[in-house]
């Protein structure tokens, strides 16, 4: 068996290098948080067309690189493939025909040189692809307990299949299939190595992540990776001796895994008793619930995913009234994160101005899609894409939509995220309709009850398009439960457990081991939050639109939709989200009697001429233009927080940002804005060490959310002013 281990070696590695290939850009994020795509990143379906698309690019390559005497003509249906005219991938049979000319024709030379390996090391590696890729078809097949249809792999061929194995066939290296051919029940086992509750994927993410987050987490790997072992088991056998639920599949399909596997597990046994290793294992799952708690849902990444997916259904990715959301398409469904968000604001650089120039009543039909397919710069086919899915509506509401989306698009890009305005926890319960979390994250982890929920909350708090955001994961989206295999030899055999069920081991040493595992099983569900995300420029009227949220969020869960408020009541806010917001943006919490810090250079006017000018309706004037509040700032943040200039091109981004919404304030307003500004920068520790990048843009984020208040403010004077004014021609009263 160790011969045969060994001689797996390469399928092996490529399975860990190519299970997450599949994955869309920004990952779980879109798929299982925000759930903007239909399908799993390890849906067969999904993987087989992505590896087909891989194997086409081998090919392309192979044949590009191949620099033989006697070459194969390239097939015309791959060429338009790679040079984007056509978007439909080639037939199978097609590939696998050129796949057979070029290693027959690289057969006659000992070492190809443009691919430095002779024929049969390229058919070799070519058949080793094949196994690596049927076998990822089969991971959720081997790890899930309740599979559905789009979990399990189908009875016929795939295209990448095909391709490689007739390939192979036509050159003659028929053999090479046979001998690296996946079978579920003998190999099981490099399944278990990658994709396991312990597994290579997470000893690797988990203290990567850790590192890059700047997380103090860290595991003994060794300990844990010396100790695996393979032992035959038996799913179906294991569940009726210990209670487990049984696997459950759908109609029409048998369970690949049927019977005895080869398995990975970690042996308890070596030249001792190794009773530390499950000890190390639990402090790598600890170390994955932290990274999950304090990464993974940290709530500024969940306000991006949030803002991430509505500027998508923005976009049009929402089922809108039809039965499913448009899909992403496939050159994009496999591109990475850069080239999506790319993709994505360049095809509405194309397309906003061109619908701009339509009539606003004007309802787009078929005959419109010819001009935005001629816009296509961006080699997907994108813009024509996202204007085939608006057919039938009218100019004015796609024109509000999209620009509203790449309003987001900009915002996501320049890290100017929104912030937390409400908040559901586990114990969060409706007063009324005895809606509990379970019951709220069910609901609203539908990505289309999230959409028109926020659309609500904007329209009933007179907020533009694309100022709410919702973030609601399924409840146990981040759930681990410990399924790896333990196993102790006995004088009969093996004992063997799953990880949670260690205390049957040996219940005196690991009794609570077993009960500290599946206590972080359910902590998991403690992470939970539903959050509901505002663009920082409303924050100051955080106690209104949370009261508007907390209401949507009532009538959305009121099944019987009941008319009498009473009855329907409103969805609570979390306390302490209140508390914090209350600290930040309430006026009784700015202490009065504040000095305001010396002016630097800059400050032209002393502030008591400032205070005495008066503007044509006897108010006190706004600000005078000279820009103190930018230099102030600048200078505060170059002392406070880096004792290092900021380089020219970031005093004129603050400054061009700010300068004319500054002039417009009033002087009291300024002195105000002044007065918190310095309050919130001198709280910053002398010695802090932090990304100069990141500090910039939070001095920015206050800077913008200080001056909205005040605008704000002095909005609302002005109409009360307004309206306190008599209607001309017509006495007060009358």
């Amino acid at each position: 068996m160790r011969k045969e281990v060994d001689r797996k070696r390469p399928v092996i590695r490529l399975i860990g290098l190519l299970h997450d290939l599949t994955h869309a850009p920004f990952g779980h994020t879109v798929e299982d948080e925000i759930q903007v795509v239909a399908s799993k990143h390890d849906h067969p379906e999904r993987q087989a067309r992505a590896f087909f698309r891989l194997i086409c690019e081998l090919v392309h390559w192979l044949h590009a690189d191949a620099d033989l005497v006697d070459e194969p003509p390239y097939d015309s249906a791959l060429a338009r493939f790679f040079r984007d005219e056509d978007k439909t991938p080639p037939d199978p049979g097609n590939v696998a025909t050129h796949l057979g000319k070029l290693l027959t024709a690289a057969k006659e030379q000992d070492v190809v040189a443009g691919w430095r390996l002779a024929a049969h090391e390229v058919a070799n590696l070519v058949a080793q692809l094949d196994a690596a890729m049927t076998a990822l078809l089969h991971l959720e097949a081997l790890h899930g307990t309740k599979l559905s249809h789009e979990q399990l792999p189908g009875t016929d061929p795939y295209g990448f299949q095909i391709a490689i194995r007739l390939g192979l066939q036509e050159s003659g290296f028929a053999d090479l299939t046979e001998s690296w051919q996946f079978e579920p029940n003998r190999d099981a086992y490099m399944l278990d190595i990658v994709g396991n509750t312990v597994c290579a994927d997470l000893l690797d993410y988990a203290r990567r992540d850790s590192h890059f987050t700047g997380l103090h987490l860290d595991y003994d790997t060794d300990r844990i990776a010396e100790n695996f072992t393979l032992i035959d088991f038996a799913a179906s056998t294991y569940q009726a001796q210990h209670g487990e639920a049984k696997r459950t599949l759908p109609d029409g399909h048998e369970d690949p895994f049927k019977g005895w596997c080869i398995r990975t597990a970690i042996s308890l046994m070596s030249h001792k008793y190794r009773t530390d290793v499950p000890g190390e294992l639990m402090n790598l799952l600890n170390t994955r619930f932290h990274l999950y708690e304090r990464a993974i849902f940290h709530p500024t990444k969940c306000a991006a995913g949030a803002m991430l997916g509505t500027a998508l259904q923005l976009m049009g990715w929402r089922k809108d009234g039809k039965a499913d959301s448009p899909a992403i398409p496939d050159s994009l469904m496999n591109s990475g994160d850069d080239v999506f968000m790319n993709e994505l604001a360049t095809s509405l650089r194309l397309i906003l101005p061109v619908l701009s120039q339509l009539a606003p009543e004007k309802v787009i039909g078929e005959e419109d899609l010819l001009q935005f397919g001629r816009l296509d710069e961006t080699h997907s086919g994108l813009p024509a894409f996202l204007m085939q899915n608006r057919i039938g509506a009218k100019v004015l509401d796609v024109l509000a939509e999209l620009e509203a989306a790449a309003r987001l698009l900009a915002r996501i890009r320049g890290r100017r995220y929104p912030r937390p305005v409400f908040r559901a926890v586990p114990g969060s319960e409706h007063p009324i309709l005895k809606a509990g979390h379970m019951v709220i994250a069910d609901t609203f982890s539908s990505p289309d009850v999230r959409y028109e929920a926020e659309r609500a909350m904007e329209a009933r708090a007179k907020l533009p398009k694309g100022s709410v955001f919702i973030h609601c994961p399924p409840a146990k989206t981040a759930q681990k439960i410990a399924r790896v295999l333990l196993v102790r030899p006995n004088s009969e055999g093996n004992d063997v457990f799953m990880l949670r069920d260690i205390a049957k081991l040996d219940r005196p040493t690991f009794q609570m081991h077993e009960e500290a595992i599946q206590a972080v099983e359910k902590m998991y569900l403690a992470m939970w939050r539903l959050h509901v995300y505002l663009d920082p420029r409303y924050m100051s009227r955080y106690a209104e639109v949370s009261k508007v949220i907390g209401k949507v969020l009532s009538e959305v869960l009121d099944e019987y939709k009941h008319e009498d408020d009473n009855l329907r009541s409103s969805l609570p806010n979390d306390p302490y989200l209140l508390r914090e917001l209350e600290h930040e943006f309430a006026a009784s919490n700015v202490p009065a009697g504040l000095p305001v810090p010396d002016m630097p250079v800059g400050g032209t006017t002393s502030e008591q001429s400032n205070a005495n000018r008066r503007d044509t309706n006897g108010e006190p004037a706004v600000g005078n233009g000279d820009g103190r509040l930018l230099d102030f700032a600048v200078l505060l943040f170059r002392a406070k927080t880096y004792r290092k200039s900021w380089s020219p091109s970031e005093e004129k981004a603050l400054t061009g940002r700010f300068k004319d919404r500054w002039d417009r304030l009033r002087p009291p307003d300024q002195a105000a804005v002044e007065e918190s500004l310095a309050r919130n920068i001198a709280r910053t520790p002398e010695n802090l060490v932090a990304n100069k990048g990141t500090k910039r843009d939070e001095l920015m984020e206050v800077v913008e959310q200080l001056i909205s208040r005040y605008e704000n403010r002095q909005a609302t004077q002005r109409a009360r002013r307004d309206k306190s004014k008599p209607t001309q021609g017509r006495l007060p009263g009358m």
